[in-house]
């Protein structure tokens, strides 16, 4: 395994399995829900967009928080599950933080506000400065470079810690390999992303049997 690619407190042993982690688990997480969680008793349907509205109106809200100047326009827009905010303005970068860490947390932020007491959930993806696009194209690049050393080794690798949006593109970005396995492992915020062959995690798992 790489050093630089274990996750904080790695001794170096292969991390045991916790059974393959769907890109749908990550997604609930990106949404802000837990597997099988519920709506709020008395929640409601709300049109798509009104709740587009919602959340462009409250991301008004939250970045007039941070000393950006002059107010950026929010652009919005949706497709069936997804809200998409952009904003644009000078200074915006602020907004991204470390890894894209300050981004991530306003759109958690966002993702509860806006589907708070509503049945027909959405997620919400915030962008500014086209980070998301740039920072996928870096997470697949990432992802299919040490799936091509797995395949080479037949090790299992570990990535660093990921918040749920890029362990998803990690899983989604791999998911037809044919001769490679995600799992996503540990708790977070320290959750990461582990690529296995997958003749590897399949004998593994038929000596569970």
């Amino acid at each position: 395994m790489a050093e630089h690619d274990r996750p904080d407190g790695d001794d170096g042993e292969q991390p045991e399995a916790k059974g393959a982690a769907e890109p749908d688990e990550e997604t609930a997480e990106f949404r802000g829900d837990r597997p099988g969680h519920e709506a709020e008793p008395g929640a409601r349907q709300v049109p798509p967009a009104e709740l587009v509205e919602k959340a462009r109106e409250l991301c008004e809200e939250l970045v007039r928080f941070f000393p950006l100047g002059q107010m950026p326009s929010i652009r919005a827009r949706h497709d069936e599950e997804t809200i998409f905010l952009q904003i644009e303005g000078d200074g915006s970068g602020l907004l991204i933080g470390k890894k894209g860490q300050t981004l991530d947390a306003l759109q958690y932020l966002l993702q509860r506000m806006v589907n708070h007491n509503v049945s027909n959930r959405m997620r919400v993806e915030l962008d500014t400065e086209n980070y998301r696009s740039r920072r996928r194209s870096q997470l697949s690049a990432l992802a299919r470079k040490v799936a091509d050393e797995v395949r080479a080794s037949g090790q299992a690798q570990a990535l660093e810690p990921m918040s749920p949006t890029e362990r998803r593109l990690v899983h989604l970005a791999l998911r037809d390999m044919p001769d490679v396995v995600t799992e996503s492992e540990g708790a977070p915020p320290e959750r990461y992303v582990v690529i296995r062959p997958r003749f590897a995690a399949e004998r593994d798992d038929s000596s569970e049997d």
